[in-house]
């Protein structure tokens, strides 16, 4: 089983990166996953983030990566 995970990382005082990386279950539990790499990262205004004053485009590249990942881990077959 396959699946994508997402977390932010601060990188300096005022920037936050969005991250998200592919992950693995090899037991097929659903509880216990592998990072196996990453997939892609954004960087935003820390503030901008904790307002969710981003932009529609922003927020739609979050959604757009996320579904296309996902897909993408799907095809592969999982």
């Amino acid at each position: 089983m396959k699946g994508v995970v997402s977390y932010l990382e601060l990188t300096d005082k005022n920037t936050v990166r969005l991250i998200f990386d592919d992950v693995a279950s090899n037991s097929g539990d659903r509880i216990s996953w592998i990072k196996e790499l990453l997939f892609t990262h954004h960087d935003y205004d820390l503030e901008s983030l904790k307002e969710l004053d981003l932009s529609e485009q922003q927020y739609a590249q979050i959604g757009e990566n996320l579904v296309i990942r996902l897909l993408a881990l799907k095809s592969g077959g999982v």
